[in-house]
C-alpha cells in the first residue's frame, strides 16, 4: 500500500463522494450567509449556494460526530459531505475519527 498527496482543484476532483472535514470555525457564516473559510466559499460558489443552504437546512454546526452528505449537481465528485470535527483537529486521534466517520458516511450514501 502507497499513500501520496497532491494538490486538487475541490471542484474539479473525480470520485463518488468528496468528503470535507469541518471545524465548528469553517462553518461559520458572514452576514450574507457565505462561508468565510475558503474551501467551503470556493465548493458552495460552484454550486450556486447549495451548500450554505443544505448545511443551514440541516442544522449541520461542525460538531464531532456531524455529518452530512448531498447529492448536488455541479462539481467533478457526484456527492459532497461534511465531516464534522469539533472545534478543532489536532491529534492522530482526532484524525483517525475523521477517516471513521468518511467511511461511515460513504457506507451511508452508497459511494
Amino acid at each position: 500500500i502507497s499513500f501520496a498527496a497532491k494538490d486538487i482543484d475541490v471542484v474539479e476532483g473525480k470520485g463518488d463522494i468528496l468528503a470535507v472535514g469541518v471545524t465548528e470555525k469553517d462553518m461559520i457564516k458572514d452576514e450574507n450567509s457565505k462561508f468565510q473559510n475558503s474551501i467551503l466559499k470556493k465548493l458552495d460558489a460552484q454550486l450556486g449556494g447549495l451548500l450554505s443552504e443544505a448545511s443551514s437546512e440541516e442544522d449541520f454546526t461542525g460538531k464531532t460526530g456531524q455529518s452530512t452528505v448531498h447529492r448536488l449537481p455541479g462539481l467533478g465528485s457526484k456527492r459532497v459531505g461534511l465531516i464534522g470535527l469539533g472545534q478543532s483537529a489536532t491529534t492522530p486521534a482526532d484524525f483517525r475519527g475523521l477517516g471513521e466517520s468518511v467511511a461511515a458516511a460513504a457506507k451511508a450514501a452508497q459511494a
